[in-house]
């Protein structure tokens, strides 16, 4: 399965700003990682100037003059400038629960069987994410997670299915892969922790779980989390990270993230070995001879970790 989802999209993107402008800031994140983030306030002011990384646009959902910062396609060097330019906006803007910050990683330099593995490694780091994010986001009804409603992790499982039974030509075929993700993530709604539905549109997946705030630094660790997850679950097709958990407990998979501010997170061992859960919901979904199968044969397909 060869095919990435670029190439089925017919849509590469590449970052709208040259990162040669900031030689200064070193990589942010693995480079070569493109990522676009949504910033959603309330209590909207123009401080009157120009900005080089956002556009902005009213955003009806909101109250009080509410508005969305979107960035533009940023590269691994552009992460930091860009949100040192939009601090002073979200400084005289004010945060709500109606209100996320949405980050979109690229995913079109990768197959279907990438992004499915992806999709494993958030599964079971989703308790902690959560955990870290705080302020109840798990109980907002804009971004439900994946534990309790997996409905894009099974609908992606369900295309990688299909795709694994076409025959090698077919397989091959980017306007064959297409038909068949667009049956199956055509119709998700985005509202859930992380959106697979943008898949199609823009070539990317979308983390919707982090509140909004005016702590950048706090937004600067949840886009690195998000890359990071992306890029590790990309590399561990053949490896997964379930079975390192196993092996090495919770403090290596967050080493292998890169992300040590996980570990200040009360019980965070715990919180990982508890996404486990999820995470094997998206494996029995995701066995070569899926099926959507009734409850007793959910008991018969072997769990990660289990031989």
């Amino acid at each position: 399965m060869n095919c990435s989802v670029g190439h089925m999209i017919r849509r590469e993107p590449r970052s709208a700003i040259d990162s040669g402008i900031n030689k200064s800031q070193a990589d942010f994140t693995k480079p070569g990682t493109l990522v676009g983030i949504e910033i959603e306030m309330e209590n909207y002011r123009n401080l009157g100037r120009n900005l080089l990384y956002w556009n902005y646009t009213g955003d009806g959902s909101l109250r009080d003059n509410g508005v969305e910062f979107v960035s533009r396609i940023l590269g691994s060097r552009d992460i930091i400038p860009s949100l040192l330019e939009i601090e002073p906006w979200l400084k005289v803007c004010r945060d709500s629960w109606r209100a996320g910050i949405h980050v979109h990683v690229n995913v079109a330099n990768l197959t279907v069987e990438q992004v499915m593995s992806v999709c494993k490694l958030y599964a079971l780091m989703e308790p902690l994410i959560f955990a870290w994010e705080g302020n109840d986001r798990d109980k907002n009804n804009f971004c439900p997670p994946w534990s309790t409603i997996p409905t894009h992790p099974e609908a992606l499982a369900a295309a990688v299915a299909t795709i694994r039974e076409l025959t090698p030509t077919k397989r091959a075929d980017p306007d064959e892969n297409l038909r068949i993700l667009t049956r199956h993530l055509g119709g998700l709604h985005k509202y859930t922790a992380l959106n697979l539905g943008c898949i199609l549109r823009f070539g990317s997946i979308e983390f919707r779980l982090m509140r909004s705030t005016q702590d950048t630094n706090k937004i600067a660790q949840y886009v690195q989390l998000c890359a990071a997850i992306v890029n590790t679950g990309a590399e561990s097709v053949d490896s997964s990270p379930l079975d390192l958990l196993s092996g090495a407990g919770a403090d290596r998979v967050i080493d292998l993230l890169g992300t040590p501010f996980l570990k200040q997170v009360r019980d965070y061992d715990a919180l990982v070995w508890e996404g486990v859960h999820g995470a094997n919901i998206i494996h029995v979904a995701d066995t070569p001879t899926f099926i959507q199968p009734l409850v007793d044969d959910v008991f018969d397909t072997p769990l990660l970790g289990e031989v």
